[in-house]
């Protein structure tokens, strides 16, 4: 599985991107080899590739309650590193 987190354009947002290969090697603890699925066919046991895209929204919120405080980046710049 690889996860790739970026901050989109207008830095509101985290998009998410996760992908996931499954293979019947890998259910099968390394025993059988990998299978290619063949398009149209409903067969067991083939390769898998799944891809997960999602957005989160950013909020200071987290940070305001963390510092007890209201969230001023300028003065708190020191204790995030981004």
């Amino acid at each position: 599985m690889s996860i790739d987190i970026h901050v989109d354009e207008t830095g509101s947002n985290l998009l998410i991107y996760a992908e996931n290969t499954t293979s019947a090697t890998s259910a099968l603890y390394h025993m059988v080899d990998d299978r290619e699925r063949v398009p149209g066919q409903l067969t067991a046991h083939r390769n898998m590739y799944q891809i997960y895209m999602w957005k989160e929204p950013i909020s200071n919120v987290y940070f305001e309650e963390a510092l007890g405080t209201e969230y001023n980046p300028v003065k708190y710049n020191n204790l995030i590193d981004w």
